[in-house]
């Protein structure tokens, strides 16, 4: 799934122009084209890897679904494998993406507690998201009126 989200930037170049000529220039390119008011595309990417599939074929197999120990043992197992190769899958597509500099999204276990960057796309894309639905909401009972 491929997710996009636009933020507000500061584009414009902050380097010092000693030139006078240089600086005006660079003052009226700047503020012809807003750049320290614009906004960037932020697309992230998200792998997706199926559930478990746990069959009872038979009675054995029912009774051993009934096991704790069994189930953890399976879905233990079976998420490490997913790991492995999810992990696979996001580097080869991490450096096909080399030029863009991609960054994976982890996990930062600190002093404090833990900081999952996985939360903060999710807390900005459901804001996002129910700033849309308000929006088309007010646009919505606008067009009513």
């Amino acid at each position: 799934m491929i997710h996009t989200l636009r933020d507000k930037a500061d584009l414009d170049d902050h380097s010092e122009y000693n030139n006078l000529f240089s600086a005006k220039l660079h003052k009226l390119w700047r503020d012809k084209n807003y750049w320290q008011d614009k906004y960037v595309n932020i697309i992230y990417i998200s792998i997706v890897h199926s559930a478990a599939k746990l069959t009872v074929n038979n009675f054995s197999s029912f009774m051993a679904s009934l096991s704790f120990k069994r189930l953890t043992s399976f879905h233990g197992s079976y998420v490490d494998s997913s790991h492995s190769m999810l992990n696979e899958v996001v580097n080869n597509v991490m450096a096909d993406l080399a030029e863009f500099k991609p960054h994976k999204l982890k996990i930062d276990h600190r002093k404090d507690g833990s900081y999952s960057e996985h939360m903060e796309f999710f807390r900005i894309y459901c804001n996002s998201y129910m700033q849309i639905k308000n929006l088309q909401s007010i646009i919505y009972k606008k067009n009513l009126q």
